[in-house]
């Protein structure tokens, strides 16, 4: 016999942790239609819940599986990441993705829906699985407004897939959605062109996705991007990603929204106040982006951002090369910043072309360096999630961009980073949800974390 626990598959299940939920069953009567362990971890900042979920409405099963970590000083979650695919489950033990959600006030769902015949078919049955998913860790956790927060679907490949068709057929609780890779099959109605969304290929792939142009051109403020000599991979995906994030955040979400008080009602985005950006014009160093009232182009064959800031990464992100490098804090890929600390940057360009490296944040500018190697230091920022960007200026006229650096300056916490808590609980109940009840195998699945966020064995 074999057991999903919630850190690895157990191979075996001891005679009394067999005995103990079957006692209470026969004492209930019956099997219940929901049956739901939602243990704590171990030696981790935040909290962590796991929960399985098997799908009845086939005639074999299909599984969903789901891990949330909460933030442990943020009193009301009017957001969460949903990382969707692949090995997406243990997106919550990322120290990266846990940073940059918890930066933003969020929680972080990793999920387990879709890629092979065990797991349910992302683009028809991911919602009845998240809105389950949500509902229970409503009631479970300390957070019952979880139910109603507004989500951040993001995956690739398969996981791209069921980002996509989330954001089709969750239209009114997506803040934004970032599918990398093989959206194609999925289909969506009109209600879903309200939410932002960035869709990502590789140069190498072998088919590009028709869904873009086609709901683009029905008014859907969705944007496209290309990695430059990547192929079905993930590769660069998080320098466009975590902008990605902030920015839908930052322009859906209400200030003053409560999900304890009901469903957030997302803030409703206008094409016409948008930025623009040329994908036939990516094909260089500096492609072409501008507001949606001063594109010359097809506004409707254009990617489309929400501001200027989102259109400057974009426009970094594409870049057919990279040749003005940036380092912030010394690093090159995600950068965590403690709350209050200074960041220095640096660019070493690859040759003697550029006069001068401007700074920014997006699109605003920091600050600028005229002598190699180029630099500006000590510069602070506010919590949150940016995305850093050197701009070089050539001698001869043009300009060019480094990729785009995600830079989270971190939460300040009002807890210890570390402490060691165990929470266990079984619940019985008698409604059924969309015809998914829980699994009942997974009653003693421990999560084991150490104190660098890594899943012991």
């Amino acid at each position: 016999m074999m057991m999903t626990g919630a850190s690895k598959t157990m191979q075996t299940i001891t005679l009394n942790k067999l005995i103990f939920p079957f006692l209470i069953l026969l004492l209930l009567g019956h099997m219940p239609a929901w049956c739901i362990f939602l243990p704590k971890s171990d030696s981790i900042d935040g909290s962590v819940y796991y929960l399985s979920l098997n799908g009845v409405t086939r005639s074999y099963d299909k599984f969903a599986k789901f891990r949330i970590r909460i933030p442990d000083n943020i009193k009301v979650i009017k957001g969460a990441t949903l990382y969707m695919g692949h090995n997406s489950l243990d997106a919550v033990y990322d120290e990266d993705k846990w940073q940059s959600a918890k930066a933003l006030g969020f929680a972080v769902i990793g999920s387990y829906i879709c890629c092979d015949f065990k797991y349910i078919e992302p683009a028809t049955n991911a919602k009845e699985a998240v809105l389950a998913a949500l509902d229970t860790f409503s009631r479970e956790s300390a957070h019952p407004e979880l139910k109603n927060i507004a989500l951040y679907p993001t995956g690739f490949s398969e996981g791209s897939k069921a980002a996509f068709s989330i954001n089709c057929s969750l239209a009114n609780q997506i803040m934004g959605f970032y599918a990398a890779s093989a959206t194609a099959g999925s289909s969506c109605n009109d209600q879903s062109h309200s939410a932002p969304g960035m869709i990502v290929w590789g140069e190498k792939e072998k088919t590009q996705d028709p869904n873009w142009l086609n709901h683009r051109k029905r008014g859907a403020l969705w944007g496209m991007a290309i990695q430059w000599g990547a192929g079905h991979n993930w590769y660069e995906n998080f320098r466009l990603q975590y902008a990605f994030l902030a920015n839908s955040a930052k322009h859906r979400i209400p200030l003053d929204a409560d999900p304890l008080k009901g469903p957030i009602k997302l803030n409703t985005l206008s094409e016409e106040k948008g930025w623009l950006g040329d994908p036939a014009s990516w094909n260089s160093d500096e492609p072409k982006v501008a507001s949606y009232a001063d594109y010359t182009g097809d506004k409707r064959a254009a990617a489309w951002f929400p501001d200027e800031y989102m259109a400057r990464v974009w426009q970094a992100f594409v870049a057919k090369t990279h040749p003005v490098p940036l380092l912030v804090n010394g690093k090159g890929g995600v950068v965590l910043v403690e709350p209050g600390d200074k960041i220095d940057l640096i660019s070493f360009p690859r040759d003697e072309s550029f006069s001068k490296v401007e700074f920014y944040n997006g699109d605003k500018l920091l600050g600028s360096s005229v002598a190699y190697p180029f630099e500006l230091k000590g510069i602070t920022l506010e919590q949150g999630l940016y995305s850093l960007i050197a701009k070089g200026i050539k001698k001869a006229g043009g300009n060019a961009y480094s990729w785009p650096v995600p830079v989270v300056i971190k939460a300040k916490s009002d807890v210890a980073a570390i402490r060691t808590v165990t929470r266990r609980g079984i619940e019985t109940n008698e409604s059924q949800r969309n015809n998914w009840i829980m699994n009942p195998f997974i009653l003693f699945g421990d999560e084991k974390v150490d104190a660098r966020g890594k899943r012991g064995d």
